[in-house]
């Protein structure tokens, strides 16, 4: 089980790099400016992006959590902030992006539509083609 993300981060990476990004500078990443719109206030948006992708090098279970895997290569993993939980997306080892819940719900939402819509759209080509 997952614990609350930010003080345990906070502590841990005072002792871990000297590599961490500065929260007096503005987002850098295109992670750090997703988190800063999708309502991420309590944590710099390019510290939280380098605090899970360490957590996840380390093994660090008690700050993240695996929700699925989009492919081989990517995953969506859980953190728990002040604001609520968050979703990153990690694609080799690297965070890619980071949804709230409402966002993750209507990309799992429109990702399940268009498999249905292409999987009907792939069967009209072959009953053109055999006729």
């Amino acid at each position: 089980m997952i614990g609350p993300f930010l003080p345990d981060v906070l502590a841990w990476a005072a002792g871990v790099s000297r590599r961490v990004p500065d929260p007096a500078e503005p987002c850098q990443s295109h992670f750090g400016q997703r988190a800063q719109e999708r309502g991420v206030v309590s944590v710099h948006g390019d510290l939280l992006k380098w605090a899970v992708e360490q957590a996840l090098v380390a093994g660090r279970d008690d700050l993240v959590a695996e929700v699925f895997a989009i492919c081989p290569q990517s995953r969506v993993v859980r953190v728990l902030l002040p604001e609520g939980p968050f979703y990153p997306v990690i694609v080799e080892g690297h965070g890619a992006t980071i949804y709230n819940a409402e966002n993750l719900r209507k990309l799992r939402r429109a990702r399940r539509l268009r498999k249905r819509r292409d999987g009907q759209r792939r069967r009209r080509v072959h009953r053109g083609g055999q006729a």
